[in-house]
């Protein structure tokens, strides 16, 4: 006994490519995942950073850069491949950098406001100032101010370099 069926061979198959191709447009217009992206522009410097850095800006001369949040890693490296060194620098930031032309750091300069004599910053400022002494990287610790004399920061600054 043979029954006829409305859906058989070539058919079938033709319903079933229908089928697919639908739901392939239909899941082509529903995003996968919705990405995420919980970010808002943020200010490089504080005030107090901001006064700072226009008074710097006059110190340095125009042969050199004036760098500033710049992570510690970008500025010295490990004399070894052992992990832990590197670990140690690529989550620290230094306020400012003097860079030549092409980069080479030629001295860091931190503004040292009330947080540096928590304990714990005191700790990391040591660990900063002896990395950068061993990798021969001058560092200047300007204690914060209400205002600040360019030609005296100047001078300062050219003792370094």
């Amino acid at each position: 006994m043979q029954q006829n069926s409305f859906l058989s061979g070539p058919a079938v198959i033709l319903v079933i490519a229908l089928i697919v191709v639908v739901v392939a447009l239909i899941a082509a217009r529903i995003p996968r995942y919705r990405r995420i992206f919980p970010y808002k522009k943020a200010r490089l410097f504080t005030d107090t950073e901001h006064a700072f850095f226009e008074v710097l800006r006059e110190c340095v001369d125009g042969d050199m850069l004036l760098l500033c949040k710049v992570r510690l890693a970008d500025v010295i490296r490990p004399t070894t491949n052992e992990i832990i060194y590197l670990n140690h620098v690529c989550q620290k930031h230094v306020d400012f950098v003097i860079s030549d032309t092409t980069g080479d750091p030629l001295l860091v300069i931190e503004l040292d406001d009330y947080s540096h004599n928590r304990p714990d910053r005191i700790k990391r400022d040591e660990f900063v100032d002896n990395a950068l002494d061993a990798a021969g990287v001058e560092i200047l610790h300007v204690p914060v101010s209400d205002s600040y004399n360019p030609r005296t920061l100047a001078k300062t600054i050219r003792r370094f370099l």
